[in-house]
């Protein structure tokens, strides 16, 4: 026994069905809350999405439907691609008084002929719209699809959007709005050429691609505080300091420094010095680096003082040749080399390491 299927519930499954087959709908959802956000965000205008509907078309019927009185904004890419987007005065009129007037009134908008002042005030929200859906899709075809399109001009009627639409083939996405909570409707359509799915993967390329998470840290801020002595001082002689006064910096070596927390707590040891021509620091010395495998790395140079002494470790004096004479000798030079590491020379090795300008030297008293 059959059924009757009647004619509205036949064209209800018709246009539900025309031009789907196995296509993904994630362009059109996508499209959907650009709409809905873009108008919020960049107008402050309350809009939502209650139809959506999304037809292939070729170019012969692809501006069948249209009327003259609509508004058609061009959109065309560095590589020649043309896409449109469609708007009806009802649309048009609620945006430009939201940004003249503040509110979107419910009367119909009076009957007249578009302009291109009308087109500039609604541009914004289609451009804002067109880079929102591409930032929400997630199909490397759809990106590249709504990728590059910049604001050429204004069609003056149908049949000037006709002859700028060459493409074979469109997807139509067509939907109704809804704004400021039912005061007003309009309709969106937007015309968008087909591209292959090798040529969508080819634009994609051109794409800043997304940051994995080792890449989203190198740019992550981290702060490092290198403690190069710590010292006590008593409230009267740190509010006496001036411009030009030193420290006394007793025991200080770059070679061994703190690495303070956010705590201001040692976390660990450090070697100041420097890496590609940028001040650095090496944390935890005492662990042997592994060696750098790519050729372009760059070795860490630690900081060496300009007067440290030849070490002669691999040199062995016998005490039958040493002579009291150079005894007392070395262990002059010795005393001497650790008098020299005073407060003026530790100042202008840590001016040099910060590239500032060495400390001028006082005349002795």
């Amino acid at each position: 026994m059959s059924k009757t299927v009647s004619a509205a519930l036949a064209r209800k499954l018709s246009a539900g069905q025309e031009g789907t087959g196995s296509r993904s709908r994630a362009l059109l959802r996508a499209l959907r809350l650009a709409i809905a956000r873009a108008a919020v965000e960049r107008f402050k205008l309350s809009a939502s999405v209650i139809g959506a509907k999304q037809v292939s078309k070729c170019q012969e019927v692809v501006t069948s439907g249209l009327e003259d009185g609509q508004m058609f904004l061009l959109f065309a890419t560095k590589e020649g691609r043309v896409a449109s987007v469609v708007l009806d005065v009802s649309l048009v009129s609620a945006v430009i008084q939201k940004q003249t007037m503040g509110e979107v009134f419910a009367d119909p908008p009076q009957p007249r002929a578009l302009t291109d002042t009308d087109a500039a005030m609604v541009v914004p929200l289609v451009e804002d719209m067109l880079e929102r859906a591409r930032k929400l899709v997630d199909d490397q075809s759809d990106a590249a699809r709504l990728n590059g399109y910049e604001f050429v001009s204004r069609a003056v009627d149908r049949r000037t959007l006709s002859l700028a639409l060459v493409e074979d083939r469109y997807d139509a996405f067509e939907f109704t709005v809804e704004l400021e909570g039912g005061v007003r409707q309009g309709t969106v359509l937007i015309l968008l050429p087909k591209i292959s799915v090798a040529e969508g993967q080819a634009k994609h390329a051109d794409l800043e691609p997304l940051k994995t998470l080792s890449q989203a840290a190198g740019v992550v801020r981290a702060e490092l505080n290198a403690v190069i002595c710590r010292m006590h001082l008593p409230l009267t002689t740190l509010s006496d300091l001036g411009i030009g006064d030193l420290l006394p910096l007793a025991g200080a070596r770059l070679d061994r420094i703190d690495i303070a927390a956010i705590d201001r707590n040692q976390a660990t040891t450090g070697r100041l010095g420097q890496c590609g021509g940028q001040r650095a620091v090496r944390i935890n010395e005492f662990l042997q680096p592994p060696a750098p495998t790519r050729p372009e790395a760059q070795s860490f140079i630690e900081h060496k003082r300009r007067d440290a002494p030849v070490e002669m470790a691999d040199v062995e004096l016998s005490r039958q040749d040493a002579v009291a004479e150079d005894r007392s000798h070395a262990q002059s030079a010795a005393d001497e080399d650790f008098a020299q590491a005073s407060t003026d020379r530790l100042a202008s090795e840590i001016s040099e390491l910060a590239g500032l300008p060495a400390p001028v030297e006082r005349p002795n008293d």
